[in-house]
């Protein structure tokens, strides 16, 4: 056979490049963007991914640097078990996202290792890499000293080292991912950019002793010293480059200790050893034993085929009875893995890893790779250390930079790479454009669902109808679109059109508990009692922490039905399934616990009095009254920066005043201890009656709380309504502010 000759034309040449600096840059961008959890920044990940891969496959003539078939089949494979999987997801639409992203990681790894000509272009790639690690770096910088001396109160996280990831974890894998890089390149490399290395790697070990991520600590500690510490023994390595790194962690270590808090870095190195065992208090540790535990349940449950990638929050509720909160992912990664692709995946996954790291470790070990390489080699098995511990594996921002370095490593440790044409040339173009024709029909309806939901705020029924409908053209694997045509028409009063589709949500997700509400719902507006008890049953079946307002409404159906006894039975399921997270740590979401009981104690009460039982009525009013008012140690707006107890709210300013019958129009107000919000219309009377919850991101100058107001007017009729207000920073306080109507 004739011997084939690469693509050296400049278009080929500018196409590699432009390839190689792509995937460079979108992985600094992914770790900016929030550390690419949102889903934009994961449908980017995706789409740049996989078209930069049909940019350079579309060369006929031109060859790559192919790696090993043992490390390409387990990965490819991969690929394929999680399109199996998705098929049968307990949330395809999330399973189809989560997949594309993932074929948009593998294809920037391959063309990390695959394009790169020579030691120029490797450099290249590292110098935007670290570029970008330097921007999050300073991020993350620049969040904790506003934390730490401009911000009062907000958020816990703002008192942590969080950088765009705003959380703790997933940026302490970041660091540990990228600090040995940095620190190899400070004693290896010579002028400007050995400075440079060495600057943000002191930079970089202080952010990661300021996050308090003892898994981060751990990780890194492993990895630096299982791999870096015995290869630089191994290399003979001079006294000089052991002091410079003896002072790069001094240096590191002095940083993080200047800014911490006094005492809470020894605090929680103190604590390593014990972050395993349960506590009474509901922290950390059992979360995390609560979420392996529910994690080893599903995957006995779906030994084979798993719930679906990225499916763990649609079959989660269940399973975490033990948590006032649901957790998005387990803090687990491989956990996770087998959770979501069954046990035949997770086998995979690990075979894909083996695979890839083993012989990089091994040219580690055998003085046959370069320090960078080790550098890569020892930041990326550490990120697989830290991935066992804390919870960060959904970002893309993480998952994108570790593929690219790894196949990068693997790159400087092979010294002439043979160059061949790419193999399955046409079966990567063919699944490369139908990858981007279906990110671009899913972009769409994203859009238009986006443009359902905001017309729906405004009350304009038939525009969210109709972009909802379009949104459904365009992906119709989402149930979350279903379930928006659903509100909408319940809201338009169209119970039997909500019915069609609340059923097709139902059948691509038959695990989401509010879906089961929401067919509950809509049977009983049809007066469907018998089909709506059975469908209130399965609400609280599919999540029996959380389905208080399916135990509510069941227990008056129940009620009106004749089946008191029944109701009963429920009500008392209810305030046992809920009642612990009501008793214990005081926070906000144990103040809407205590709500919710508190009802199911008023209404059992109702039931006892109609049938004259006076003692067990009065038992009932008396629970009511316990878990109705607010303890003493209930701040659940102590987070927000307040010292007065929830859910006293007074009005501060006006920019109008409220009419009988309008939604509110208050525009700001500010916690106080009297409760009424004056200025209304003659014989309008609002007030907050219960806090339910209290929402903020960090570093966020918004945060939400959902409430029950109280409203009269001046025939003394009283009624209560479900609102959510909106919190704003105003002059270092939070204020509050209701949304207003639209005028019609």
């Amino acid at each position: 056979m004739p011997s084939q000759k690469d693509d050296t034309s400049e278009i080929a040449r500018h196409g590699s490049i432009i390839a190689l600096l792509g995937v460079s840059i979108l992985a600094g961008y992914a770790a900016l963007h929030g550390g690419g959890f949102s889903e934009s920044a994961r449908w980017l990940v995706a789409f740049i991914g996989i078209a930069l891969i049909l940019l350079v496959a579309a060369g006929r003539k031109r060859l790559f640097a192919m790696p090993r078939r043992t490390f390409l089949i387990p990965w490819v494979l991969f690929l394929v078990w999680g399109a199996l999987s998705s098929i049968f997801s307990a949330d395809p639409d999330a399973s189809m996202g989560e997949l594309l992203t993932f074929a948009g990681i593998l294809s920037a790894a391959l063309i990390a290792y695959s394009l790169p000509r020579d030691e120029k272009d490797i450099s290249r790639m590292l110098f935007i890499l670290l570029l970008g690690a330097f921007a999050v770096t300073a991020v993350g910088w620049y969040f904790y000293l506003l934390g730490k001396f401009t911000i009062s109160g907000g958020h816990e996280m703002v008192r942590h080292f969080i950088g765009p990831f705003f959380w703790k974890n997933p940026m302490a894998g970041y660091l540990v991912l990228f600090i040995p890089v940095t620190v190899c390149i400070s004693l290896y490399n010579k002028g400007i950019s050995r400075w440079a290395a060495a600057i943000l790697a002191v930079l970089m070990l202080g952010g990661l002793l300021l996050t308090r991520s003892r898994g981060g600590w751990l990780a890194f500690a492993i990895s630096a010293f299982g791999i870096l510490i015995p290869c630089m023994i191994i290399k003979k390595t001079n006294w000089q480059k052991w002091l410079v790194l003896v002072v790069l962690l001094a240096l590191g270590i002095g940083l993080g200790f200047a800014f911490a808090p006094r005492g809470v870095i020894a605090e929680r190195a103190g604590s390593i050893g014990t972050a395993a065992s349960p506590d009474i208090e509901g922290h950390s540790a059992v979360e995390r034993v609560t979420m392996l535990k529910a994690g080893l349940d599903i995957v006995f449950d779906y030994p084979i085929l798993g719930v679906g990638p990225r499916a763990w929050p649609a079959i989660r509720a269940p399973y975490l009875t033990e948590l006032k909160y649901l957790p998005r992912f387990p803090h687990n990664a491989y956990l996770r893995a087998a959770a979501e692709l069954g046990i035949p995946g997770f086998i995979i996954l690990l075979a894909a890893l083996v695979m890839t790291f083993i012989p990089l470790l091994l040219k580690c070990y055998l003085r046959e790779t370069s320090p960078v390489a080790v550098g890569i080699t020892t930041g990326c098995i550490g990120l697989l250390i830290h991935m066992a511990v804390d919870f960060h594996a959904a970002f893309a921002g993480i998952l994108l930079p570790f593929s690219i370095l790894a196949a990068l490593g693997l790159r400087l440790s092979i010294a002439t790479p043979e160059r061949k044409a790419l193999p399955g040339r046409n079966g990567i173009l063919i699944f490369g454009t139908m990858s981007i024709i279906i990110l671009f029909t899913r972009g769409f309806a994203t859009v238009k669902y986006s443009d359902s939901l905001k017309a729906t705020r405004v009350i304009e029924y038939d525009t969210a109808i109709a972009d909802a409908h379009l949104a459904a053209a365009f992906n119709p694997l989402s149930w979350r679109i279903q379930y928006q045509l659903y509100t909408v028409r319940m809201e338009k009063g169209q119970p039997e059109l909500a019915l069609l589709d609340i059923r097709s949500a139902l059948r691509l997700a038959p695990t989401v508990p509010d879906l089961h509400l929401g067919l509950a719902r809509v049977r009983a507006e049809l007066g469907d009692t018998l089909e709506a008890i059975a469908a209130y049953r399965n609400a609280i079946a599919a999540a029996p922490k959380g389905s208080a307002a399916a135990y509510l409404e069941l227990g008056d159906i129940l009620r009106a039905y004749g089946r008191p006894n029944e109701a009963k039975r429920t009500l008392i399921s209810m305030t046992e399934a809920l009642a612990p997270f009501a008793r214990s740590s005081y926070t906000a979401p144990t103040a809407g616990f205590r709500f919710k009981v508190a009802k199911a104690w008023e209404k059992l009460a109702d039931i006892w009095s109609a049938e004259n039982d006076t003692i067990m009525a009065t038992v009932a009013r008396k629970n009511a009254l316990e878990y109705g008012l607010p303890r003493k140690k209930d701040y659940p707006l102590s987070q927000l920066g307040y010292e007065s107890p929830a859910p006293e709210f007074v009005v501060y300013e006006f920019f109008e005043s409220i009419a009988k019958n309008d939604t509110a129009a208050v525009r700001e107000l500010i916690a106080d201890k009297e409760g009424n919000l004056p200025h209304f219309a003659p014989g309008v009377y609002l007030r907050v009656e219960k806090i339910l919850d209290v929402r903020e991101e960090p570093l966020a100058r918004y945060a939400s709380v959902d409430v029950i107001l109280e409203h009269s007017d001046s025939t003394e009729t009283v009624g209560y309504m479900a609102s959510t207000i909106w919190l704003v920073m105003s002059e270092g306080r939070w204020a509050v502010t209701f949304q207003k109507k639209p005028d019609d």
